[in-house]
């Protein structure tokens, strides 16, 4: 375990997540605290019940460093687009904030400073991502790559898991590379001085100009060495247009790390030594060099390889590997840089005031440096008195250590600089009987490393750390889609019309329906005994414990069905409780949303379901740990009696099986006996005009109690920007999209299967007329995913989100994948539909109709026992708009809503209400699924079923997300939407 004291930047290479499994008990972060606490409560989470918001007011950076949001991006970036601009995208409750925020505001007053004397070098910003987190994912998408979570074993609640610090740099309005230096204000002074020198390295011909520009300018340098040709040779001007291209090329690429310059091969032959062939050459010079050299003779590594000079990657990758001076400093900020490399890191632990000690240091690693290959050692020193304790190293300071970095756990020997300046001779370490201290030094690396190991590895892997096109990758934003043979196959048939899969028609459906009564899943194989093997009963224990969930998931959804629409029809469900008590992680969490209720609003039921959603998650790690390892001999396990367990799961699927086709028997028994009441009538859903229609009056009649309605007068895409028409989307989603087509056979959410993949213009220009593509449906494809032009530059007014729906709780949780995922984009002709089905997550949704008529039925979730559904499933046996009621007799009894919805109207559907809508003309449209006060109770019962616990947790431990909405909210453009502060709002509604 590499043990830095925190991760301020991030981790970008996998193969190192455990590395710093020790910091979560290093580093304490922002504690839990429940949404209410007991007035007698000794949770020390109930020390205060403010959110980590309200204490001390929301952490910033402070002036001069400027506070950039979605709404003033742009304006910003205009206006200094002849300047570089550093931006720092932040969490505030990280610890990166916390221990960059002063080096960053002395660096902006620095900047300030410098600018007041007319040396105006740059500008530096800041964006918070728990508010900004859509321009967070559209500018620095580095952040998600991974988090500030130290933790690696079972899912606990409380750990830290805050975004990273990233710094991104902007020149000319865009954005140009990621800042990846020290977070220290000269080291971020050097950057913005490098980047200033972008583009002024002009051909140097006289020493004294090339001596005054490298004093000026901060290192380090590549300088090119042009040779001189005659012009005569066609090779030998082609090989030195190649090398001038790359060596430009690279330059652009590195800008910000090095200062590329070009100079006479007459020039460098005086400042650098004469060259031993007549092609060109490229000097690495670093500071030190520069300050040391004698006679006007500078000691720099030089490359004279034309391969290496021609080729963009091979020139990068040598660059990239030399060192800017001979100990770089590590700190937690830079640290994944060096994890990332594959050579050994030797550290050089030294108190940072101890300016004897490190230059002492430092002496030994120069003489030894030459031989200490760059490609083959890191070469670092860090300060004693921020990591040595860590290392276990802080008595024995200054100190080197040499770190294994092909260990997946991290394998160090050490050695004190006292030990090296006097060893103890012994004759069995060859290395204490050398003459100098710095022999001794490259000695006792030696013995200590396996330097021929080290390099044949080193050599394999090298090419993994150079982009493949440094064209491709400079380029920002830039995709490139890699469509497999099969898809692009698939898309051919598709622009012809020729895809097998579109013969798919209600009419096949008949012969594949299967009787509801036998639909529950089977159960292969017979009882778990001595004649199954023990490795292949744990192998199959995971899906057995899902599998049984799921089952007993849909059997309480049926039972709270049954007694809503039935109570006066008794039947007996206490089968559910008895297979439960077969075993601890066999019992559910949760029946329903009161529970749920109860435990938003009381701090001991919280934090009971957190430690029970703890054990049965570290139960199924633990399942699916032992069935990976099953077969390996010696292996131990901490489940004793595998058969024993998976004959309960068996035995309690069979008796839920039982308990299902009993169920309906006898619901089926009472239709035919007609004593389940009158059939009622098909209720229209209701239209509301938005005028008239209050955010207090949707909330409490419609979204709260679950009950759809159509409004009228919205038009979400009328701003100043342009109408979201056909046309719009064509132009401004130059994309491939996946489409998806209804199969009244396939047993999937909607019935719905992928259809194929095409141009979205393609697909516009032609899904009226083409036969194949009438059946192709282009369903819920998220636009701020796929199509983020639509959104127009920052401040994205060219949407603007009704204020119904406007306080979605995804847009107040920094962490939940949902965030930006709405809203999405709908298309498909008059031919096209979904079957029945529930949206995921238990979400709200509305789709605005913004051209086209389609039809909706919907059904209350509370009318699920009448439906069909398939157990264990997201299928629907029941096909609203061609029900068979002699096969399927509960579905008389179920109260439908139907509604036609007409171009420029929005249809709200509440929460896990069962659904199925047809087109019935050509249609484009957006929609949203969204969770807030009126459904969360819902959207976290699947949480829980699902052991989704981040979720939980963020929604449940009163310091993540405020909750509430507002009566008064009013609509917002997308800008708006994505830059709230939830924060920062007093609510009214629950």
């Amino acid at each position: 375990k590499f043990p830095f004291k925190h991760v301020t930047m991030r981790l970008s290479a996998l193969k190192w997540c455990t590395v710093y499994a020790v910091l979560s008990s290093s580093v304490t972060e922002t504690k839990t605290t429940p949404q209410t606490c007991d007035a007698n409560s000794q949770d020390p989470a109930c020390s205060s019940s403010k959110a980590w918001w309200q204490k001390d007011g929301k952490l910033q950076y402070r002036s001069p460093v400027m506070q950039i949001n979605t709404l003033n991006f742009n304006s910003t970036l205009t206006n200094l687009s002849n300047h570089s601009l550093l931006i720092a995208f932040f969490d505030p409750r990280s610890m990166s904030f916390k221990e960059t925020k002063t080096e960053l505001e002395d660096t902006a007053r620095a900047l300030t400073e410098l600018a007041e004397t007319g040396q105006t070098l740059g500008y530096l910003g800041a964006v918070d991502m728990t508010v900004d987190s859509y321009l967070m994912n559209r500018e620095a998408p580095e952040a998600t790559s991974s988090s500030q979570d130290a933790y690696r074993g079972s899912f606990k609640f409380g750990r830290s898991r805050f975004l990273p610090l990233i710094i991104m740099h902007y020149r000319n309005s865009t954005r140009d590379r990621e800042f990846k230096g020290l977070i220290k204000k000269d080291a971020i002074l050097e950057f913005f001085g490098r980047m200033r020198a972008v583009g002024k390295g002009e051909q140097f011909d006289a020493a004294d100009e090339l001596n005054a520009f490298f004093l000026q300018t901060p290192a380090p340098f590549a300088v090119a060495c042009d040779p001189t040709l005659s012009g005569d040779n066609d090779t030998e001007v082609e090989l030195a247009r190649n090398f001038s291209e790359t060596f430009r090329a690279v330059g652009e690429y590195s800008a910000g790390e090095l200062v590329f310059v070009n100079a006479t091969e007459h020039l460098c032959s005086s400042v650098f030594g004469p060259s031993s062939n007549s092609g060109p050459r490229v000097f690495y010079v670093r500071r030190s060099s520069i300050e040391t050299s004698k006679l006007g003779m500078i000691r720099a590594n030089s490359n004279s390889n034309l391969e290496a000079l021609t080729q963009k990657v091979e020139l990068h990758q040598w660059l990239r590997m030399q060192r800017s001076s001979v100990l770089e400093q590590i700190t937690p900020d830079n640290s994944w840089i060096y994890l990332d490399k594959p050579a050994p890191l030797v550290i050089f632990l030294v108190d940072e005031q101890d300016l004897s000690a490190r230059h002492r240091g430092e002496e030994l690693f120069a003489n030894i440096e030459d031989q200490l290959e760059v490609q083959y050692y890191q070469l670092v020193w860090a300060d004693c008195k921020l990591f040595g304790e860590q290392f276990g190293l802080h008595k024995q300071c200054p100190t080197v250590m040499l770190a294994d970095m092909f260990e997946q756990d991290l394998r160090s020997e050490n050695i004190s600089l006292q030990e090296i300046e006097a060893p103890a001779v012994d004759q069995s370490s060859p290395w204490t009987i050398a003459a100098s201290a710095s022999e001794r030094l490259l000695r006792w690396l030696e013995s200590k490393s396996d330097h021929l190991r080290y390099r044949e590895l080193v050599d394999n892997m090298t090419s993994r750390h150079s982009p493949k096109d440094i064209d491709a990758v400079f380029i920002p934003n830039k995709s490139a889609e890699s469509d497999s043979a099969e898809e692009a196959k698939e898309e051919e048939d598709a622009l012809h019309g020729n895809n097998a899969t579109n013969d798919v028609d209600d009419s096949q459906a008949d012969s594949a329906k299967v009787q509801f009564l036998d639909s529950w899943p089977g159960y292969s194989g017979t009882a778990f005994n001595d004649s199954y093997n023990e490795s292949t009963v744990r192998q199959m224990l995971p899906e057995l414990f899902h599998r049984f969930h799921s089952l007993l998931q849909h059997m309480t959804l049926l039972k709270e069905s049954y007694q809503a629409r039935y109570p006066d029809l008794f039947f007996n469900f206490s089968n559910l409780d008895r297979t439960q008590a077969l075993h601890k992680n066999m019992q559910q969490l949760v029946s329903n949303a009161d529970d749920v209720q109860a435990i938003l609003e009381d701090v001991s039921k919280r934090k009971k379901l957190w430690k029970s959603v703890e054990a049965q998650i570290k139960f199924v790690d633990v399942l699916e740990k032992e069935a990976g390892t099953a077969k390996v001999p010696g292996a131990t396990f901490k489940v004793k009696n595998p058969k024993t367990l998976a004959e309960k799961f068996r035995k309690s699927h069979q008796s839920l099986g039982k308990s299902f086709r009993l169920l309906f028997e006898t619901l089926h028994s009472s239709a035919a006996a007609g004593k389940l009441g009158h059939v009622p009538e098909v209720k229209d859903v209701e239209r509301r005009a938005a005028s008239g229609l209050s955010m207090k009056e949707f909330f409490n009649t419609y979204a709260r109690p679950g009950i759809p309605v159509i409004i009228t007068g919205l038009n979400a895409t009328a701003t100043e920007e342009e109408s979201w028409t056909l046309d719009f989307f064509r132009r401004r989603c130059n994309v491939t999209a996946e489409f998806v087509q209804r199969n009244p056979k396939a047993e999937s959410w909607g019935r719905l299967q992928r259809a194929g993949r095409l141009p979205l213009a393609e697909f516009i220009d032609t899904f009226s007329t083409n036969l194949t593509r009438r059946k192709w449906y282009l369903h819920d494809w998220s636009l701020p995913r796929f199509c983020p032009a639509s959104f127009g530059p920052p401040p994205f007014s060219g949407y603007t989100v009704p204020k119904y729906f406007a306080g979605d709780y995804f847009q107040r949780a920094a962490f939940d994948g949902y965030r930006h995922s709405w809203p999405s984009l709908f298309i498909g002709s008059g031919d096209t539909q979904s079957s029945m089905h529930i949206d995921s997550g238990n979400t709200n949704f509305w789709l605005h109709l913004l051209s086209g008529r389609k039809e909706w039925r919907f059904y209350s979730r509370r009318d699920l026992i009448n439906l069909y559904a398939a157990p264990a499933a997201s299928h629907f046996h029941l096909d609203v708009f061609k029900p068979d009621y002699d096969k399927l007799p509960l579905a008389r009894y179920a109260q439908q809503y139907r509604g036609i919805q007409e171009t420029g109207e929005l249809m709200f559907i509440p929460a896990a209400n069962p659904h199925a809508v047809r087109n019935l003309e050509d249609i484009h449209g957006i929609s949203m699924n969204y969770v807030d006060a009126s459904n969360i109770e819902l959207s976290l019962l699947n949480s829980i079923w699902g052991l989704e616990a981040e979720k939980l947790e963020l929604y449940t431990d009163g310091t993540s997300i405020p909750h509430g909405l507002r009566s008064d909210q009013q609509p917002m453009t997308f800008g708006e939407w994505k830059a709230k502060d939830w924060t920062k709002i007093t609510y009214d509604l629950y």
